[in-house]
């Protein structure tokens, strides 16, 4: 019998073969279907073995998301209370898992020592022991802590209250010096180096430059630094080195985080200079490493999220709050809604001032309507007031005027909404997430080219978009009567354990007269929705449609079609 039962997708065997092998070292067994003997049943070795672990690790990628094999034994490990989950790329758990605790080691390369695998190892033997394991305590970042208390113990000192500290004052007061320093992180983007002295390459590694740290300061969850700031005042640096080779040009780019000294991401981007003007090329270029870095799901958010993932909510600092907010988006749970909201409405009354905390509530407050989890009867109002003074904090922040957009909608203003949208877009085009769901909200909103125009974009900006970008485009070619169009959007959405994924599945295959296929995809929505068929028109079309009544109309005929029984 193995302590640990390891599920995992084909294309992630090397990084499972190496985390497999540290375990063994820390003296558990383990068992991956790499040790499937020649011959036998796979499904039955399957079986057999998640049964007989203590302890089932999933390690969570783009592959494995997708996969009915991780997916059922992931399953399985949560039925017998027996589930643990780590993401080796990045990728959250899908729809299902989200309410288990997922650490990211996307970033772990073998090192039994780093904070991830120390983690991990905790979470392995509170399992198999049944009692809580901690992880060794691992000293702040140098990022979070340019303000710290020996800063503020000499501060004191020259003012002359010195002696309060002595009356026990400094405990309290260090607290609150190590939260208050928690700030966005500060990014140098480098000069581009030029691979050969390339004269031709100078002027666009220039303006790349430029582009890319303009970009970037259009994010208000980082700082923009100079080329010339000095590295204990810098916590990420972009370099890049441009190169070409023939009809080739070669962007290489690497994000270092610069207190660990590692390199967190890094990306190759190959374009062919006959194809494109050096300006067209040059916008393409910044636009997709902006996006990659800067985004709510890019490097440097994600590389941040990792110590505030194992925090105790309770006890964030508001800008700890705000990175809580975006793990929570990728989880979408009631239970993790319920604690992210309180760790920002504990922000917002320690930082009454901060934009980024403020729209982070805001967008909290209105999951209440947009996704009805923990309801509160003045839901509407408090998201509406969370907007507007993140708004008033800072009214060039792009966050603040998506937030404001996104309630306004879900609040049926939608004059208020176009409005805000606009300026949101106006302010940041490059923040991939919410460019988005802009897009979508405008199609439901009526405005079909607009939906199209934006999520268009949102998708070229990233590659490795979530398929729920494309229900935009899905909708306008369903309602415009290009079925066989629509269905091939559809096929690309590919989150099967998502409600909407077989919902739209249905109606499209209903208007082609797939009647066979309609009912299958109608029962795999039926098994998902949450809160059963009374509240589908409560839950999903008045919330999100009330704009459209031929769509609504459609959608309802199409799924009582394929046999669901939809009040």
């Amino acid at each position: 019998m193995a302590d640990i039962f390891i599920s995992y997708a084909r294309a992630d065997r090397h990084r499972v073969q190496q985390l497999a092998s540290a375990l063994e070292e820390e003296g558990f067994s383990v068992w991956w279907d790499d040790r499937i003997q020649s011959g036998a049943a796979f499904a039955d070795d399957i079986e057999r073995e998640i049964d007989a672990a203590r302890a089932v690790l999933v390690c969570w990628s783009q592959a494995a998301a997708a996969s009915r094999w991780v997916k059922d034994e992931a399953n399985r490990g949560a039925e017998e209370g027996k589930l643990l989950s780590v993401t080796i790329d990045g990728t959250m758990p899908p729809l299902g898992f989200g309410q288990f605790h997922c650490d990211d080691m996307q970033h772990w390369h073998g090192h039994r020592e780093k904070p991830a695998f120390q983690r991990l190892l905790a979470a392995i033997q509170t399992q198999l022991t049944g009692e809580l394991h901690e992880p060794p305590r691992v000293k702040a970042p140098t990022r979070w802590r340019r303000f710290g208390v020996l800063a503020l113990f000499s501060l004191l000192i020259f003012t002359g209250i010195g002696f309060a500290l002595s009356g026990g004052l400094l405990p309290s007061l260090s607290g609150e010096a190590e939260n208050a320093s928690i700030a966005p992180p500060r990014v140098q983007v480098a000069p581009i180096e030029i691979a050969d002295d390339d004269a031709r390459l100078a002027a666009m590694a220039q303006g790349l430059r430029d582009d890319i740290a303009s970009g970037l300061s259009r994010f208000s969850t980082l700082s923009v630094a100079s080329p010339s700031t000095d590295d204990d005042k810098v916590d990420y640096r972009l370099a890049a080195t441009l190169r070409i080779d023939g009809d080739l040009l070669r962007l290489s780019t690497r994000l270092i985080d610069i207190a660990e000294g590692e390199q967190v991401w890094g990306q190759t981007y190959d374009r062919d200079i006959e194809e494109q003007s050096a300006v067209a090329l040059q916008d393409d270029l910044s636009a997709k490493v902006i996006a990659a870095v800067g985004d709510p799901y890019g490097a440097m958010l994600r590389n941040l999220q990792q110590s505030v993932a194992a925090k105790d909510p309770a006890s964030l600092a508001p800008f700890e709050a705000v990175l809580r907010n975006s793990i929570y988006r990728q989880r979408l749970s009631p239970e993790d809604h319920l604690v992210t909201r309180a760790a920002l409405e504990k922000a917002a009354s320690q930082a009454p001032h901060d934009a980024n905390v403020w729209a982070s509530l805001a967008a909290v407050r209105i999951e209440e309507i947009k996704h009805h989890y923990n309801r509160r009867p003045d839901a509407g109002a408090k998201a509406l007031e969370a907007a507007r003074k993140a708004v008033r904090a800072d009214p060039k922040n792009a966050y603040a005027y998506f937030e404001l957009a996104e309630v306004q909608f879900f609040l049926k203003d939608l004059g208020a909404f176009r409005a805000a949208a606009e300026r949101a877009y106006e302010l940041n085009p490059y923040d991939s997430d919410a460019v988005a769901m802009l897009g979508i909200l405008s199609g439901y909103a009526g405005d079909w080219d607009r939906g199209r125009e934006w999520t268009a974009r949102a998708m070229a900006l990233n590659p490795d978009h979530p398929g729920w970008y494309r229900f935009s485009h899905f909708f306008d070619a369903y309602l415009d009567g290009r079925y066989e169009e629509a269905l091939e959007i559809q096929q690309r959405v590919n989150q099967p354990e998502y409600f909407a994924d077989p919902y739209t599945k249905t109606i499209v295959l209903v208007r082609l007269g797939r009647m066979a296929e309609a009912r299958r995809a109608a029962a795999d929505f039926e098994r998902l929705l949450p809160g059963g068929l009374g509240r589908f028109r409560e839950l999903h079309l008045d919330t999100w449609m009330f704009a459209q009544p031929r769509l609504q109309r459609m959608i309802l005929e199409d799924l009582r079609a394929a046999g669901l029984d939809i009040p």
